[in-house]
């Protein structure tokens, strides 16, 4: 059999294990809608958590896949509105919720929940248009009438996943207020039968879990996942040595300040004025702790990021798509962010 590439490591979120069983099935499990062909490339995704964070690994040959797919849709028909339009009118069935972050009752949370995986295909097909700049460039030539820019799509849809994640989070610790953060770990089908699992069973997962194939490994490490499925798994091996590293500048600076490490909304009580925000990619939901600080430093993203928008909307230097900026940096460390040159030296 034929070794598959390496998943590379597209995403990192502090997201609950219900959101990434509806992520996993929206790109993955679920039909399409927008075209009866299916994704190949499977697992496809693989979503490792590590307690604060969930890692998303995609196989780069079904990211292929689903760019041409895409790139041929818009080639046949001359317009994204297929994707777009659907998505939008989905949208706003959602957007009293997503906007708004209620605390729904279990009735509630759980039709959301359904709306939610329902309108993914949707997202998915417009999300790999904020993804990959390139992907825009290169169907670009077939469109009859012009798309709006990458920039004002994401603005209009930017609070949809993290609203959801919010309301989500807060709605079961309503529902479960017994478990505490220990919410965060159940999975849709237990919220449906309203049997959460023994404490010790959410705590194990608490330790960290793989999903993929439509279930959940606990007590697993990346070589079983690899074994299992015949795959690699992306590793970035951190270098206690590294003194500074570089990533794209998306707006120019320079400042120095403590990092303080933020992977979602949990996360941003502790920035402080002055502090460097460190996120694998920033998110509506943490604005108000980029109010507070000097600069930001992202793991992913590009020009039309979030964090490069709301840098050159706030005017704060920016370095974005470093890969290891999380990895390599801890909360308190003292760094200078040079983003006139997209280099970050470790001081202290």
């Amino acid at each position: 059999m034929k070794n598959k590439p390496i998943y590379k490591n597209y995403f990192a979120r502090d997201f609950p294990l219900a959101l990434i069983e509806i992520w996993w099935r929206g790109e993955v499990a679920n039909p399409k809608i927008w075209t009866d062909k299916k994704q190949p490339h499977l697992p496809y995704i693989v979503f490792e958590n590590l307690g604060p964070v969930t890692n998303g690994f995609y196989d780069p040959e079904g990211i292929k896949w689903i760019e041409q797919v895409l790139v041929d849709k818009i080639k046949e028909i001359g317009s994204y509105d297929f994707a777009v339009i659907p998505f939008q009118k989905e949208l706003k069935k959602l957007e009293p919720v997503f906007k708004k972050e209620p605390i729904l009752n279990k009735k509630a949370l759980l039709t959301y929940l359904k709306n939610l995986e329902a309108i993914w295909p949707w997202f998915e097909a417009v999300w790999w248009d904020w993804m990959t700049p390139e992907l825009f460039e290169k169907y670009k030539a077939f469109l009859i009438k012009p798309l709006n820019s990458l920039t004002k799509l994401r603005a209009e849809y930017e609070y949809f996943v993290p609203g959801s994640e919010a309301t989500i989070r807060k709605s079961l610790e309503k529902i479960y207020p017994e478990l505490g953060d220990l919410i965060a770990l159940l999975r849709i089908e237990e919220i449906k039968e309203d049997n959460p699992p023994e404490i010790k069973i959410l705590k194990e997962r608490a330790l960290g879990y793989f999903f993929t194939d439509n279930h959940l490994f606990v007590g697993k490490d990346k070589n079983f996942i690899e074994k299992k499925f015949n795959i690699k798994l992306e590793r970035i091996l951190k270098d206690d040595n590294v003194k500074e590293f570089k990533g794209q500048v998306a707006f120019k600076g320079k400042v120095k300040g403590l990092v303080k490490i933020v992977y979602g909304a949990r996360q941003i009580d502790k920035v402080k004025d002055g502090d460097i925000i460190v996120s694998p990619m920033t998110l509506p939901d943490i604005l108000p702790a980029m109010k507070k600080a000097a600069a930001f430093i992202t793991d992913e993203g590009g020009i039309v990021c979030h964090a490069a928008i709301i840098a050159r909307e706030m005017k704060k230097p920016c370095i974005v798509g470093t890969k290891i900026a999380t990895q390599v940096l801890k909360d308190g460390d003292l760094v200078e962010v040079d983003a006139n040159k997209g280099i970050v030296k470790i001081l202290k």
